[in-house]
């Protein structure tokens, strides 16, 4: 017991020991009860932009309509590390983010006359995932 006392204790001299705790937050929800404030069929483009402001992104839906997305981001994480040099001057890393994927939001659709016909709720990669950008029609088409 006593060996291994003393091997962990001498791992740990040439060690590094880290605690972490970060927080990051990247825009904001729509305020409480402003998504339930707009209805589909009355709702039209002015009165959504005054109630949620700039959308993060407008997209085409469909030939001549329109799609609003609004996203937030909000995460809080702690954790600890522990790590033991293996070779000199050797080190790799690698960082690879997809914030739209646990990014929470809504999409708002309006029709060609600029009235809201649909909101969607949730994450927004999987609503936002029909409207991704199409190539132009030719002159011809």
């Amino acid at each position: 017991m006593r060996t291994l006392a003393v091997l962990a204790c001498l791992g740990a001299l040439s060690s590094c020991i880290s605690l972490n705790w970060s927080r990051d937050t990247r825009f904001e929800p729509p305020p409480r009860g402003a998504l339930a404030s707009l209805r589909p069929g009355e709702s039209d483009l002015a009165r959504c932009l005054a109630v949620l402001g700039a959308p993060l992104y407008v997209a085409e839906h469909r030939v001549d309509g329109l799609a609003l997305a609004y996203g937030w981001y909000e995460s809080a994480a702690k954790g600890f590390g522990f790590s033991i040099p293996l070779a000199r001057r050797t080190s790799a890393s690698f960082d690879f983010d997809r914030i739209d994927a646990d990014m929470k939001g809504c999409v708002l659709i309006l029709d060609p006359d600029g009235k809201l016909t649909l909101v969607r709720k949730g994450r927004l990669r999987a609503i936002t995932a029909d409207l991704g950008r199409r190539r132009p029609a030719s002159l011809e088409d």
